[in-house]
């Protein structure tokens, strides 16, 4: 009976063990995952900084030109304004709806890996439970 006992406790030990693995790799599965999206939302910032600097550039660059012309520019001045605002506005729009993106699969994973965490923490303490129970 005791050898039996001791058996039991070494294989809840042994489930124990697994399922503490399983959670140590579950946690750093999700911590590479945050590294990733950490780094997408780094590249998307990146980007929008890139194309607003690039759009000021261009600005500058035909409004320089605009200023050398002879004569009236302010319809050229009028449309290079709203050209340049049209621009940002659709960059603005797509980095909003990227940036909402990436927010709901990161979202999405943090709901995922607190699910699966709870399930293996239960079945560690439900291990622990029937070890206790055994002992007493």
């Amino acid at each position: 009976m005791v050898s039996e006992l001791s058996r039991k406790v070494d294989q809840l030990d042994a489930e124990i063990k697994k399922h503490n693995s399983n959670l140590d790799r579950l946690e750093d599965d999700y911590h590479f995952q945050r590294r990733q999206f950490e780094e997408e939302y780094f590249r998307l910032e990146d980007t929008n900084r890139d194309l607003n600097r690039y759009y000021e550039e261009k600005y500058e660059e035909v409004l320089a030109y605009l200023r050398q012309v002879e004569g009236d520019t302010s319809d050229e001045l009028m449309a290079l304004n709203w050209l340049i605002e049209d621009y940002r506005d659709a960059t603005e729009i797509s980095y909003r709806k990227e940036r909402q993106h990436l927010d709901d699969k990161e979202d999405r994973l943090r709901q995922d890996y607190q699910r699966k965490r709870d399930a293996v923490e239960q079945e560690i303490a439900s291990c622990m439970a029937q070890k206790r129970q055994i002992l007493e």
